[in-house]
């Protein structure tokens, strides 16, 4: 049996309410979960989420709860891979 690594990229639409991002919310969402100081250092990690199957739209995520306004919404835009490379040696 052949393993092969492809490397694939996917384009995410992500729409959000900015408002929502205020800077209280950011605080604390600093200090229970990850690093984040942009909108987009969220808006890139949901859109990973999506891309990679874990999460669906619509769905309520974690640290951004639904009653506080952050509609996000997901659209696929393009999915490409590049060709596959075989991993290992003469018959892997």
């Amino acid at each position: 049996m052949k393993t092969f690594d492809v490397e694939v990229y996917t384009t995410v639409r992500v729409t959000v309410d900015e408002a929502a991002f205020t800077p209280a919310f950011m605080e604390e969402y600093r200090r229970y979960f990850r690093a984040f100081e942009t909108v987009e250092d969220h808006v890139a990690f949901v859109a990973r989420l999506y891309a990679c199957g874990i999460i669906e739209d619509g769905e309520s995520l974690e640290g951004y709860e639904p009653n506080e306004g952050f509609g996000f919404k997901f659209e696929l835009i393009a999915c490409d891979a590049q060709s596959p490379e075989a991993v290992g040696g003469v018959g892997s």
